[in-house]
């Protein structure tokens, strides 16, 4: 699993051409369902994306690895750092 926090926005067109963390070559279209802001899934990998005041989370994991509702729970959790947390 990989999780990552950028600046920046999400959309439609985003969603399609940004690889998804950790896949190999594109061999498959990527297709994104929107939920919260969007899943995108290709190359054996899924990806979760949540845009928060301006941040993008993004956790990613192989298909057999963990399900949609763990990358959603998972990412619904996220939270900035605070204290002796950074």
């Amino acid at each position: 699993m990989q999780l990552t926090v950028d600046r920046g926005t999400f959309n439609d067109g985003l969603c399609v051409d940004t690889p998804i963390a950790g896949a190999e070559l594109p061999v498959a279209t990527v297709t994104c369902d929107r939920d919260e802001w969007a899943v995108p899934r290709g190359w054996g990998r899924h990806e979760y994306v949540a845009v928060r005041a301006g941040h993008l989370i993004s956790l990613s994991g192989r298909l057999e690895d963990v399900d949609r509702a763990a990358l959603k729970a998972a990412v619904a959790g996220a939270r900035q750092a605070t204290g002796d947390e950074r």
